[in-house]
């Protein structure tokens, strides 16, 4: 009978090549107990990836959406937070002046107007409001404020009505010169961009606009109708009591129609609130799905892998093992 035998040197070399296939299989099961995930992958889809392509441009796909989704809930967000600071700045110069001419004082209006003063001052900085260096108001000029500063604006509107000794003609003016075309709110204090923000996509078949601006009428209203009050506070135009009441109550009139329609805004910005919120939770549902499937395409059994694991890892050290032993053998122990 014949009897096959190795070498010393073949010897080593079959156990050196058993000993890097074990480790490289342990490698192998234990990145598939870390992950989750079969470790080759084209193996376990029987060579065909297609449908696992698929599916994971699907989830490329909605993690754009989740991004998108997260800009556009942060942006409407900050759009409606400024519009209740502007919306309680109103309330809060309509019911000074509402208790004002209700208490029928007549030493002036002193005290309101200079409320008036610095709510005009604090919309005007709402409306400057940004959002990771993102001008909210600015339209597409994102990069810049929106308006120029309130005391500024203040200062022109003053020099307009300086010297005008009828209530009308004050209110006509700065009435013109936020909404004429050519008047100094649009041609001088708006800084910003006469194009909205381009919309989020948030989903395939959903998008969401946030368009409200500073120039917006809305926000021309409001300030039209504060600064009408503000111009009082430093004392020009030089209006006499009984003028300076049919001012403030004009403007009380055009603060609770500017009022409304911030209300009626905020109803608009609350509705893309809530498109966010159902897109967002559809998206997530999707993702869910589409996460199983893959799991179940490509997941590793994690059992099995640990068994597999602690298997090679007994196998390896039993080969150490009579590899240490063998390299000790020499003449003299065997004699």
């Amino acid at each position: 009978m014949m009897t096959t035998t190795f070498g010393d040197l073949a010897q080593n070399f079959v156990q050196r090549r058993a000993i890097t296939s074990l480790n490289k299989e342990m490698a192998q099961q234990g990145q598939e107990i870390t992950t989750g995930i079969k470790a080759d992958i084209t193996s376990a889809m029987g060579g065909d990836t297609r449908s696992l392509a698929s599916l994971e441009r699907s989830l490329t796909g909605l993690e754009a959406y989740r991004t998108a989704t997260t800009e556009a809930e942060l942006a409407v967000d900050m759009v409606q937070t400024a519009l209740g600071r502007i919306e309680s700045s109103v309330s809060e110069v309509r019911n000074a002046l509402s208790a004002q001419l209700n208490s029928g004082d007549t030493t002036g209006f002193k005290a309101t107007n200079q409320i008036a003063k610095s709510a005009f001052e604090n919309v005007v900085s709402t409306l400057n409001t940004s959002v990771s260096g993102r001008s909210l108001f600015a339209g597409t000029a994102t990069n810049q404020p929106a308006l120029r500063q309130g005391s500024e604006i203040l200062a022109d509107i003053k020099a307009l009505v300086e010297g005008d000794t009828d209530p009308t003609v004050v209110s006509d003016k700065i009435d013109a010169y936020f909404n004429d075309p050519a008047g100094g709110f649009l041609t001088n204090d708006y800084l910003g961009s006469d194009q909205s923000r381009a919309a989020f996509r948030i989903s395939p078949n959903d998008e969401v606009s946030v368009t409200v601006r500073a120039d917006d009428a809305e926000m021309r209203e409001t300030l039209a109708a504060l600064a009408k009050n503000a111009v009082l506070a430093d004392g020009a135009p030089n209006l006499p009591i009984a003028g300076q009441r049919a001012l403030v109550d004009g403007s009380r009139a055009a603060l609770h129609a500017a009022d409304s329609a911030l209300i009626g805004l905020r109803g608009t910005v609350g509705v893309a609130q809530a498109k966010i919120d159902s897109a967002t939770t559809r998206n997530e549902a999707e993702k869910f799905g589409l996460e199983e499937a893959r799991l179940a395409m490509i997941g590793a059994d994690i059992y099995e892998a640990t068994t597999r694991f602690q298997q090679i890892e007994t196998q390896l050290q039993s080969l150490y093992a009579i590899t240490a032993r063998m390299s000790r053998l020499n003449l003299t122990n065997f004699l």
